[in-house]
C-alpha cells in the first residue's frame, strides 16, 4: 500500500491513485478495459476456471452450463434472446476449435492451473471463450 500509483490493470478499470480518499470511482467503459478482459491472463484463466466449474457443477440449471455461467457472473437467468446469441456463439466456436484443435490447446494453456483431463478441451475451450465474452458484459464489469 505505499505505492502512490495501481498496477496498470488496476489504472485500467479506474481505481484510485491512493494518495487521496475517494468515495466512489468513476465509471468508464473504454475499448482498453474490453481489450484487458479479453486477453489478460489472469482474466483467461478465471473465464477458464469458471467454465471448468460450470461444466462439472451443471446440476439443475434448466439454461445449462452457459445459463449458469451467465448466472454466475450477474446474479440473474439470462433472457430467452441473451441465451439464444450465446448458445450460437458457443456453437460458432465450438465448429471453430473442432477445425483447429491445437488452438484448443494452446487457449486451455494460459495461466498457471493445471489442465483437467476428464473434461473435453475443445468442449472446454468453447465455454471458456464464452465466458470471456460475459465477463465483457457491461452488467458484470460495473458496480451497481
Amino acid at each position: 500500500w505505499k505505492r502512490t500509483s495501481p498496477p496498470p490493470t488496476m489504472m485500467i478499470f479506474d481505481a484510485s491513485k491512493r494518495d487521496v480518499c475517494v468515495t466512489f470511482r468513476h465509471r468508464t467503459s473504454t475499448p482498453m478495459q474490453s481489450l484487458v478482459l479479453m486477453n489478460d491472463p489472469q482474466f483467461v484463466e478465471a473465464a477458464r476456471m469458471l467454465a471448468r466449474r460450470v461444466m462439472l457443477d451443471d446440476r439443475k440449471e434448466p439454461t445449462g452450463t452457459i445459463g449458469l455461467a451467465f448466472r454466475r457472473l450477474t446474479g440473474r437467468r439470462p433472457s430467452t434472446p441473451e441465451l439464444e446469441i450465446l448458445q450460437q456463439l458457443h456453437q460458432q466456436l465450438l465448429l471453430e476449435f473442432q477445425e483447429d484443435p491445437q488452438v484448443a490447446t494452446v487457449w486451455l494453456q494460459v495461466g498457471d492451473s493445471p489442465l483437467d483431463p476428464s473434461i473435453d478441451p475443445i468442449e472446454w475451450a468453447a465455454l471458456t471463450a464464452v465466458c470471456s465474452s460475459l465477463m465483457n458484459l457491461d452488467e458484470t464489469t460495473r458496480l451497481r
